[in-house]
């Protein structure tokens, strides 16, 4: 079959590529093979180039996004449970956002900041600003063994301390994803460092590693989810009084225009000590 063996020499042309131009001998055996076996065949003519609709760049949504949002939070320590929030973010395309028209199940934000204020104390503070935010969450499959890869920094509010409190917050992890349902979804999972610089911590800072587990799915194209478990490691203690501890992020968008956008998150730190803090909240997204 002239189209098998077609793909078969666009495939040792890849693997020729990926590998700088050279086969190892027994794939450029079978290589020579296949090109002489697709030569007995009569040319036909040439098929037309696959070209997915949902990679064009004049689709998706705009670079810079305003939010307004509400929420609500549950900490023992303070009698503040409810807040109002507005966000700013220059760029680019986070976890959430609409995949038309980008690299499916991807990010690069930078930077983004946001506010949050707690009427009942009458309390205005930065939650927080992220400097940077990357995720590459290449699938992994027999053809390209892609690692995923994440890391960010931000200045940030930490769930398993605090509610008011702020730590720089910088973290690397490497893994891999695996597609589901047709590449409607993906599973992936990261490992690596963190570390944290704040007042708050003993010495004013901790470090330590972090597995994450994670699902993103787009069942629909209005529609998307994200839910991950993070194993968060404290060796010395030096945040709360847990050696291990975890937290869930769970969200949800849905997209009505490439200029509008809303959500709901929730967040939750996991730990004999750290597992006091919980919040959720809604947001409206606007892109410009």
């Amino acid at each position: 079959n002239a189209a098998v063996l077609d793909a078969v020499v666009q495939y040792f042309y890849y693997l020729k590529q990926q590998n700088g131009g050279v086969l190892s001998s027994s794939d450029n055996a079978s290589f020579q093979d296949a090109l002489v076996k697709r030569a007995t065949f009569q040319s036909g003519a040439s098929p037309d180039p696959v070209f997915d609709e949902r990679s064009r760049p004049e689709l998706g949504h705009h670079a810079s996004r305003i939010s307004i949002g509400f929420g609500a939070l549950k900490d023992p320590s303070i009698r503040a449970n409810f807040f109002q929030e507005v966000g700013v973010k220059f760029a680019y395309h986070d976890l959430l956002n609409s995949d038309l028209g980008f690299v499916p199940f991807s990010e690069i934000n930078f930077p983004h900041v946001r506010f949050r204020y707690f009427s009942s104390e009458q309390r205005f503070l930065v939650q927080n600003l992220e400097f940077l935010s990357i995720y590459s969450l290449s699938p992994w499959s027999w053809l390209k063994k892609t690692f995923s890869w994440h890391a960010s920094l931000a200045y940030e509010v930490p769930i398993s301390i605090c509610s008011h409190c702020h730590v720089l917050h910088g973290e690397a992890a490497i893994g891999a994803s695996h597609p589901l349902a047709n590449d409607r979804a993906r599973v992936y999972e990261l490992i690596g460092p963190y570390f944290e610089v704040g007042k708050v911590l003993k010495r004013s800072w901790r470090f330590g590693p972090y597995f994450a587990l994670g699902l993103l799915a787009n069942p629909i194209s209005a529609w998307k989810h994200r839910l991950e478990l993070r194993l968060i490691s404290d060796p010395m203690k030096r945040g709360t009084q847990d050696n291990v501890f975890a937290t869930a992020l769970w969200g949800q968008s849905w997209f009505f225009s490439p200029e509008i956008e809303a959500r709901l998150q929730a967040k939750a730190a996991i730990g004999q000590e750290s597992g006091r803090r919980q919040e959720a909240s809604a947001e409206l997204n606007y892109y410009f």
